[in-house]
């Protein structure tokens, strides 16, 4: 396991200091009950990163930026929030 952990490492040095661009669609804006908000990305470059580290190209919820994560003051407001989003196919 160590090995492993370190040619991950050194494989994701390699490419830590390239500026990656990534595109999104504003209506690709999604949550969860538990105040979880993300949008999904678009990203060529996190593909290719994914392969050269031994991933699959696609991670299992997709390529996405979070963008907000309710604490239990907000909670209440994330999940109204959501269900307006949902009921009006926003």
């Amino acid at each position: 396991m160590k090995d492993t952990l370190k040619i991950l490492r050194e494989r994701f040095i390699i490419k830590t200091c390239k500026e990656l661009e990534f595109t999104y669609d504003p209506t690709q804006i999604r949550a969860n009950d538990k105040g979880h908000w993300w949008i999904k990305v678009y990203c060529d470059d996190v593909r290719n990163i994914r392969t050269v580290m031994g991933l699959t190209p696609e991670p299992y919820f997709g390529l996405h930026l979070t963008i907000g994560l309710a604490t239990h003051l907000q909670l209440e407001n994330s999940k109204y929030t959501r269900d307006l989003c949902l009921r009006y196919n926003l």
